[in-house]
């Protein structure tokens, strides 16, 4: 009867106490890398930042971020010149810091033990601003004693300038779904997951038009590791 008594009398604590782990609260860091290959349209981002979390339902939780995008874009689409025996091509190289932020949501499932998957899907906004940097390369033939032979044979020769400048501003917003896994402890909790974004990018550069694009590219995936302690 004193057991039964007591049972109820502590029914109410173990169902707060079951409560409050699934309106958990996390606060953590968090560091983003996008692979951008060298020499195209797809740009390199490294983002560190901020990560707010708190589960609204058993399994389901929001996200809020902030932090700082380092954000670099190589291509070589610009002209090309033949002059005499010379070939000039035009190499451009976008350098910008932007400020971004986001809200997700995301679900995720016990797997063994302490590990988790998760999914989710995250919008994110950001501006900043930088330069947009041009390097020229020179090609050209020339001829030259070949110290081995005493012959004059014919080589390539290669000359780079750089300009700096213009300045450029952007706006960026992408919608970015992911998948990862996750460890879970009693007050920390350590993820890697996968990313890959739609993006919008608005761009202006001092004294030329303003562009506005949409992309996506499924081959360049962004890596995010993050870290947080629950509370």
């Amino acid at each position: 009867m004193h057991l039964s008594v007591w049972a109820l009398l502590l029914l109410p604590v173990a169902v707060h106490a079951q409560d409050s782990t699934k309106t958990a609260s996390a606060l953590g860091f968090i560091h983003e890398t996008t692979g951008g290959a060298a020499n195209n349209w797809s740009p390199q981002m490294n983002t560190i930042g901020v990560q707010y979390r708190r589960n609204f339902k058993p399994h389901k939780s929001f996200e809020v971020i902030a932090g700082y995008t380092d954000y670099r874009q190589s291509n070589k689409s610009g002209y090309q010149l033949i002059k005499g025996d010379s070939v000039f091509t035009s190499h451009f190289r976008e350098h910008l810091q932007m400020v971004v932020a986001g809200f997700g949501v995301e679900v995720d499932r016990r797997f063994y033990r302490k590990v988790h998957f998760f999914a989710g899907i995250e919008a994110r906004a950001g501006f900043g601003s930088g330069t947009t940097d041009t390097s020229i390369t020179r090609l050209f033939n020339y001829t030259q004693v070949n110290p081995s032979t005493g012959l004059l044979d014919k080589y390539v020769g290669e000359t780079e300038n750089s300009y700096s400048g213009p300045s450029e501003q952007m706006f960026y917003m992408a919608l970015t779904p992911y998948v990862g896994a996750k460890l879970e402890f009693k007050r920390i909790s350590v993820g890697l997951s996968l990313m890959n974004s739609i993006t919008y990018r608005g761009i202006n550069v001092t004294g030329e038009s303003s562009q506005a694009m949409i992309d996506f590219d499924i081959s360049n995936l962004t890596k995010r590791f993050s870290i947080a302690y629950k509370f």
